[in-house]
C-alpha cells in the first residue's frame, strides 16, 4: 500500500486501479475463451451423437447418451463460464463477445434439454403400442433377430400398466375395419409398409401376416412391427398392428404415431 505525498497516492492509486483492470482483462479473456471452447467441444459431441449413428460408428443408444449428455455438461459448464466472463468483463471494461457468443449457444443446448423433458411428460413412459391389447399381433421373425438379442417379445414389453396407459394417452388407435377383402386388405397394408420406409423381414401371405422394422429419423432407432390381417364376421377384413421399441423406457410418443400414419395410408391409400 503505498503512503506518500497527496498526489504520489492518488497516482500510485491510478496505477493499482489499472494493473487491476488489466489483471480482470487478462482473467476475463482466460474464462471467455474456456466457456466457448467447452461450449463448441459440446456441440460437435452433440452433432456427433446422431451423426456417428448414421455413419454405424456407433449404436442409436450411444448416439442418444452422447447427444444429451453434451447438451447438459456443455449447456450448463458453458452457462457458468459465460456468466463469469460477463462478470470479469464488465469489471475490467473488457470486450465481452466470446462470453455472450458461449451465453447465446449454452441456452439453446439447455433449451434443447427443456424441449425434451416437455416432450416426455405430455406422453406416458411406454415403448409397445397395439391397436388390439387383448389379442396383440404376435412376432415369429423378430425373436430371431440378432439385433433382439433373444429379448423376450411378449405383450406388452415393458410396463405391464402399458394396455391402461395407452388407453388413457391414445384413446383413437384401435383395430382398423376395412370394407375390402382381406386380400386386398393385406396387400394395402403391405404397400403401406413400404411407402412409410418400413423394412420388411417376414411376410406370409397365407397368414396374411408380416413384420418389418423401422428405424427413428434422428437416432436411427430401430422399432419392431407386426402386422395382421383378418377377415371380419360381417364382412371386409379387419387390420391390427403392433409397434415397439427395442431399447429404451419411454418412446416420445413415436410408436403411437407410427401406428397412426399407418392406418391412414392402409384406410386411404394414395391414388396411384
Amino acid at each position: 500500500m503505498c503512503k506518500r505525498t497527496d498526489r504520489e497516492a492518488e497516482d500510485c492509486r491510478r496505477l493499482e486501479r489499472y494493473a487491476f483492470m488489466v489483471a480482470m482483462g487478462k482473467e476475463s479473456k482466460a474464462v471467455q475463451a474456456a466457456g466457448l471452447a467447452i461450449v463448441l467441444l459440446a456441440l460437435l459431441v452433440l452433432a456427433a451423437g446422431p451423426a456417428g449413428t448414421h455413419w454405424g460408428l456407433w449404436r442409436p443408444l450411444t448416439g442418444f447418451i452422447l447427444f444429451m449428455g453434451a447438451a447438459v455438461v456443455g449447456g450448463v459448464l458453458g452457462l457458468i463460464l459465460s456468466l463469469a466472463g460477463l462478470w470479469a468483463a464488465r469489471g475490467a471494461k473488457a470486450g465481452s463477445g466470446a462470453a455472450k457468443s458461449a451465453l447465446l449457444l449454452s441456452l439453446a443446448m439447455l433449451a434443447v434439454i427443456v424441449a425434451a423433458v416437455a416432450m416426455g411428460s405430455r406422453v406416458p413412459a411406454i415403448h409397445d403400442i397395439a391397436t388390439d391389447m387383448e389379442d396383440p399381433p404376435a412376432f415369429e421373425q423378430a425373436v430371431h433377430m440378432p439385433a433382439n438379442g433373444g429379448r423376450d417379445l411378449a405383450y406388452p414389453h415393458g410396463s405391464p400398466d402399458t394396455p391402461a396407459l395407452q388407453r388413457e394417452a391414445y384413446p383413437d388407435i384401435e383395430t382398423l375395419r376395412l370394407e375390402a377383402a382381406p386380400a386386398e386388405a393385406f396387400k394395402r397394408a403391405l404397400q403401406a409398409a413400404h411407402d412409410l420406409g418400413w423394412s420388411t423381414t417376414w411376410s406370409n401371405h397365407a397368414l396374411m401376416r408380416f413384420e418389418a422394422y423401422d428405424r427413428t429419423a434422428f437416432f436411427a432407432f430401430e422399432d419392431d412391427v407386426s402386422v395382421r390381417v383378418r377377415p371380419h364376421p360381417q364382412g371386409g377384413s379387419i387390420v391390427d398392428v403392433r409397434s415397439t421399441s427395442r431399447v429404451g423406457r419411454s418412446d416420445f410418443g413415436t410408436n403411437a404415431e407410427r401406428v397412426r400414419n399407418f392406418l391412414k395410408r392402409v384406410e386411404n391409400p394414395p391414388s396411384s
